[in-house]
């Protein structure tokens, strides 16, 4: 007899939320960069003072992935703002887009 695969969930947070997962969120990025983590920016530390520094823009989200009890990825964002070019055009458009990041575990 074979189990059932465990379900993809996926969860949405806020800025607050964010704070209450940083050890999973930082132990799935450094599986991910596992190979970069040497690197001075690419440390867990500078990744989550990037992180924080992020959750403070408006529309921060973080949306995470979970299989049973397991964090396997995430993804991150937040609404950039218009800045103006001159003669009426603006950098983003009146759909404003949001910038986003995915983090993933590699395949189990």
């Amino acid at each position: 007899m074979t189990s059932a695969s465990p379900t993809l969930t996926l969860h949405d947070h806020d800025a607050a939320g964010m704070q209450g997962l940083r050890d999973l969120l930082l132990t799935v990025y450094a599986e991910v960069y596992s190979s970069q983590l040497t690197d001075p920016f690419y440390t867990p530390e500078r990744y989550w003072e990037r992180l924080e520094s992020y959750a403070r823009w408006p529309g921060f989200a973080l949306v995470t992935g979970w299989l049973g009890d397991d964090l396997i990825g995430y993804s991150l964002g937040y609404t950039l703002p218009k800045i103006p070019l001159g003669g009426g055009a603006s950098l983003v458009t009146s759909r404003q887009r949001p910038w986003s990041k995915m983090v993933s575990a590699p395949s189990l």
